[in-house]
C-alpha cells in the first residue's frame, strides 16, 4: 500500500491548494489518464467548507463528462 498511499498523499499536497479548480482539473484528468479518483480531493474539500459540498460535487461530476464531450467530437 505504500505506493497508494504516496499518491494519494501527493494528490492531496498537488490539487488542495487550488482548491475548487483543482478538483476540476484533477477530474476532468482522471476520467481518461490520470489513476486517482477525485474523490479523495472532493472528501477533503467538503469536509473542510460543508457549505459547499453540493458545489464540490457538481464540479466532481461535470468535469468528467465534459472530457466526454471532447472524445466524441
Amino acid at each position: 500500500m505504500g505506493l497508494i498511499d504516496e499518491l494519494i498523499k501527493w494528490t492531496r499536497d498537488t490539487f488542495m491548494p487550488i482548491g475548487d479548480i483543482g478538483l476540476f482539473i484533477l477530474a476532468f484528468i482522471e476520467s481518461s489518464v490520470f489513476p486517482v479518483p477525485p474523490d479523495i480531493l472532493l472528501i477533503t474539500l467538503s469536509l473542510a467548507n460543508t457549505s459547499l459540498a453540493l458545489y464540490y460535487a457538481s464540479i466532481a461530476t461535470i468535469a468528467p463528462y465534459l472530457e466526454g464531450l471532447q472524445d466524441t467530437t
